[in-house]
């Protein structure tokens, strides 16, 4: 289990990660800390029998893999060189939000 880490740093991939990220409940900001969680892909994320205390007793939830995270920054960054912090973060928010990728065809970012 890796240390909390703030959503800012985890969408910039200064590290690997694996497993389910949990979060404390909405609204986040880029540096609302979460962490990973490496369970079975078959396991139940919301069971918290293997749950880190900081989870458990905070009431954390579990919101994506590492897997979803890491493809939410790749359709950003194929759609707009060189992202800012905030256009990853909002891009994340929007795919927790709807289960879909934000299309920034008509971004001022582009």
């Amino acid at each position: 289990m890796d240390d909390p880490v703030t959503i800012r740093d985890m969408l910039n991939g200064e590290r690997a990660f694996a497993g389910w990220l949990y979060l404390p409940p909405q609204p986040w900001t880029p540096e609302t800390r979460g962490l990973f969680v490496k369970r079975d892909k078959d396991a139940d994320p919301a069971a918290d029998d293997l749950l880190p205390d900081l989870a458990r007793t905070q009431r954390w939830g579990a919101v994506l893999e590492a897997a979803d995270v890491e493809d939410i920054v790749c359709n950003v960054r194929e759609q707009v060189d060189n992202p800012s912090d905030d256009l990853l973060f909002d891009a994340f928010v929007f795919y927790v939000d709807n289960d879909a990728f934000v299309d920034l065809s008509d971004c001022d970012e582009r």
